[in-house]
């Protein structure tokens, strides 16, 4: 209808009196910052829940014996997607792991070595918080390794109920 006709409530209260108010989820959304949090170096499991270690394969990469001065992307562990360890220094019977004879100037190392590329939080309307590259990555370069909590099935329903419940 026209505005005329529309029933207009004439009491006391005027627009202007009006309290407004954001809804939260979208209070939340604009944040400036991300939530805070802790730096972690190794994952954290929940009792029970750590998965048993590989047994050591055996398998040493060949780079040092091919004449190779990095390892590179024909290495053996880098095509099998394991990070080098060890050194010629090093040995089976010091470490179980070692899997490649260049040592600190093998180039399969970026775990071990903490190399992963330069990352900023970025906050994705309607995802949530997350990681952006800052100067990109090339194909199969590491990005990140997670480092966080790691639960269970039973812990991931427990947690979605509660979520559910705000």
């Amino acid at each position: 209808g026209k505005l005329e006709d529309l029933d207009y409530d004439d009491s006391p209260t005027s627009m202007a009196d009006l309290t407004f108010c954001l809804p939260c989820d979208l209070v939340d959304q604009v944040q400036a910052k991300p939530p805070s949090y802790k730096h972690l170096h190794t994952p954290r499991y929940s009792p029970g829940n750590k998965p048993p270690r590989d047994e050591p394969t055996g398998n040493i990469c060949q780079c040092k014996a091919k004449g190779y001065k990095r390892c590179g992307e024909d290495c053996l562990n880098k095509m099998l997607m394991v990070e080098c360890v060890g050194s010629d220094e090093t040995n089976t019977k010091n470490n179980p792991y070692h899997n490649c004879q260049l040592g600190s100037e093998c180039g399969n190392r970026s775990l071990g070595l903490r190399r992963p590329a330069k990352c900023k939080p970025k906050r994705e309307q309607g995802k949530g918080w997350g990681l952006v590259t800052i100067n990109g990555v090339k194909q199969g370069q590491l990005v990140q390794e997670y480092v966080g909590e790691v639960i269970d099935q039973q812990e991931t329903e427990n947690r979605l109920k509660e979520w559910a419940k705000d």
